[in-house]
């Protein structure tokens, strides 16, 4: 045990002879020459027996766009981490290029995590959304993701992205990280991500359906609510579908949490969101949706948490659990 320890600390004084950035360095000139400029490196203390960890982050020298990040300097991650950099670049381009052609912006992403395969996490989008805008601007963003997904998803098939509608004004007021930085990292800086999510008062987002067909954003239009938004949404739901069981001598209960994953906006308005509640058997104090006794469609309008047009749906939990959505096709914009 002495012996380990004695040996850890040997590795660590000689690996503390250079500075993170020149062993950075040294690793990219060898593995890639010349390819590679370190942007910053630090060197951190980790394992069971102390060993330096150097943290690197790189230019691409032929992509001024791609930025290569590790959090432990291997040659095998470095080599993953490049490829990973490139790829994110070329989404980057790939992104702008099919909005700039409906004239919007790409506002700033997240950075896709190379493990979840298919999930490309957010992108921010420049567009104002009105009644009156609406249908062009979402046809703008269908036409742009058709686009980007035929030209990406042979390289990385999409399970789901995720889309926030700012406007043009708050992506004007929205941080810029320091302009010398490869603009992968500026696009996917996270006080950008973050101001420009909370700025958001829209969202939908890009996947597929059931049949591995590409569901147009679309028909996936939903509010950016806040926490406290919800909190109240949910509750005028809960109240309006408790009272109409009582109504109609209706025995069960709603849940504490209705599930307005399911909502959509209506074509009538932009205030008009049309979301859905689980009804639990009377015997039970909880469900969802492998356990529920019916589902209740409603309407609220989102200017004064009003709740109408209540309707009981003829679902049933499929074999194993769960329900087909949409729940009500006719009304759906799917």
């Amino acid at each position: 045990m002495v012996g380990g320890v004695l040996a850890g600390l040997a590795t660590l004084v000689s690996g503390c002879t250079r500075s993170p950035e020149d062993q950075a360095q040294a690793t990219a000139d060898r593995l890639y020459p010349g390819q590679l400029r370190v942007i910053s490196a630090s060197r951190d203390i980790g394992g069971p027996v102390p060993v330096p960890i150097i943290r690197a982050r790189y230019a691409v020298v032929d992509d001024p766009d791609a930025i290569v990040e590790v959090a432990r300097l291997t040659d095998d991650l470095l080599r993953a981490a490049v490829e990973h950099g490139r790829w994110v670049a070329d989404d980057l381009r790939s992104l702008e290029r099919a909005f700039a052609d409906e004239s919007l912006t790409l506002a700033a992403m997240s950075r896709p995590d190379p493990a979840a395969a298919g999930r490309r996490g957010t992108i921010q989008v420049g567009a104002e959304l009105t009644d009156r805008s609406r249908a062009t601007v979402l046809g703008q963003i269908d036409r742009a993701m058709a686009v980007w997904h035929a030209e990406r998803s042979a390289i990385l098939p999409l399970d789901l992205l995720q889309l926030d509608l700012v406007p043009p004004s708050e992506v004007a007021a929205a941080p810029r990280p320091e302009p010398d930085l490869p603009r992968v990292a500026m696009m996917t800086h996270p006080d950008r991500v973050n101001a420009l999510r909370a700025a958001s008062s829209w969202s939908c987002s890009v996947g597929k359906d059931a049949d591995g067909q590409l569901v147009a954003p679309s028909s996936r239009l939903a509010p950016r609510l806040s926490e406290p938004e919800s909190v109240r949404l949910g509750e005028a739901v809960r109240s309006a579908v408790t009272q109409w069981l009582v109504d109609h001598d209706e025995p069960g209960s709603v849940p504490g949490d209705p599930p307005l994953a399911w909502s959509f906006v209506l074509p009538e308005g932009l205030h008009l969101l049309r979301t859905y509640a689980l009804v639990c058997p009377p015997e039970l104090d909880s469900c969802n949706t492998f356990t529920f006794a019916k589902v209740i469609g409603c309407t609220v309008d989102l200017d004064d948490l009003g709740v109408d047009d209540i309707t009981a749906l003829d679902l049933e939990p499929r074999p194993g659990g769960g329900v087909d959505i949409p729940l009500e096709p006719d009304r759906s914009p799917d």
